[in-house]
């Protein structure tokens, strides 16, 4: 039987896609093949595979960047869609990409089946934004979101229901499922860098910059420890920031009650640390760091303000596998860290159940098979 290709046109190839890109690619219900830009001047780690096979079905395309943040164009996308033999064809949803326009209405015109794999609307954008992204998006024949929110942003925008599909998001699943199952056998305390490590430690782990809003996260703690040393905080990261906020956190950083431990990206001491921890929290938007703590049993703390957030802040259910604030509310922030040391509520097993649901490539392949194959065989 003469499977269905399925080609995937998309920015870059990130170190933190590679299991997803795996398992799309292993799927013999479907043939796959990536077109992506290697040359991003974000600093993004590019992923990689060991298998020969996978990646001969990894093409490269020249990306071209306006002020080396947005990608405008890639150059033989219009070629593969206008040369290239393919049942189905997803573009990633972004509108500053002007190649995935022409391309995407090449496919239409050769009535091959068009997919966005995007947020969808964020409902904060201008009326002009929204204008733009609305007549941009009615070009697909189906839209791909990563959460239930973008979905129905899409059918109040006008969108049919049934042609907007939610696929969530994943990491590397398999291995941090074992890392966490390791972790959970044998419990030890890894925050030997704090004076008193008994204590619940609240980690924040992601780049220190501006919009992620650190400073917030050292006001509310030193808040909540101002008569009394309830909690310990632990900052996983570096950037253009890093300086500023150590300057904030000074007396803390000497008292041994804030760690800087810096950048790390490797996941068995990143697995360790998050384990350990009482709750990962992100005062600006949280995007996959919440993928990440719920992967190893750990709740999230996030503002409430979905319009300013990334998609993943979705599976963050309020006491039961985590908490909000209110957005740029000290006050609000220090409760809901009050409201994590209180807690009796048993996380890891919820968030974990979250994970193996739905927040797996396992579970997005599947998705992509059903509205790809099945979806097809039903109108044959």
């Amino acid at each position: 039987m003469k499977l269905n290709k399925v080609y995937f046109i998309t920015n870059m190839f990130p170190h933190y896609r590679e299991a997803q890109w795996r398992e799309i690619l292993s799927n013999t219900n479907f043939f796959a093949k990536f077109y992506c830009s290697k040359d991003n001047p974000i600093s993004i780690q590019e992923g990689k595979f060991d298998k020969e096979s996978f990646n001969s079905r990894i093409k490269n395309v020249k990306g071209y960047w306006l002020f080396k943040k947005y990608l405008i164009w890639q150059s033989d996308v219009l070629k593969v869609c206008l040369c290239e033999q393919y049942d189905s064809i997803v573009f990633l949803g972004e509108m500053n990409i002007l190649s995935n326009w022409i391309g995407a209405l090449i496919c239409r015109i050769r009535r091959k089946r068009v997919f966005f794999w995007s947020h969808g609307f964020y409902g904060n954008e201008s009326s002009l934004k929204y204008f733009f992204r609305k007549f941009f998006y009615k070009i697909a024949n189906e839209h791909i979101v990563y959460e239930n929110r973008g979905r129905s942003l899409m059918i109040n925008c006008g969108f049919k229901s049934e042609k907007v599909h939610v696929i969530y998001n994943s990491l590397d699943y398999e291995n941090q499922k074992l890392l966490f199952e390791k972790l959970n056998k044998r419990k030890e305390n890894s925050f030997t860098f704090f004076r008193n490590n008994t204590l619940p430690v609240f980690i924040y782990i992601g780049r220190l910059i501006e919009t992620k809003k650190v400073n917030q996260l050292i006001h509310a703690f030193k808040n909540v420890n101002k008569f009394k040393q309830l909690c310990n905080l632990l900052i996983v990261g570096s950037g253009p920031n890093e300086e500023k906020l150590k300057g904030l956190a000074k007396n803390e950083i000497i008292s041994k009650t804030i760690h800087f431990y810096g950048a790390c990206y490797d996941e068995n001491i990143i697995s360790n640390l998050i384990f350990n921890s009482i709750c990962t929290v992100s005062p600006g938007n949280i995007g996959l760091t919440v993928i990440n703590s719920f992967s190893y049993g750990t709740p999230a703390i996030t503002h409430n303000n979905f319009e300013n957030q990334m998609p993943e802040a979705e599976v963050i259910k309020e006491g039961i596998t985590g908490f909000f604030f209110k957005e740029n509310d000290i006050l609000s922030l220090e409760r809901a860290l009050i409201d994590m040391i209180n807690s009796k509520i048993n996380f890891k097993a919820e968030c974990r159940r979250v994970i193996d649901s739905y927040y797996n490539p396992t579970y997005q392949v599947k998705i992509l098979e059903s509205i790809m194959v099945d979806k097809l065989k039903t109108n044959d």
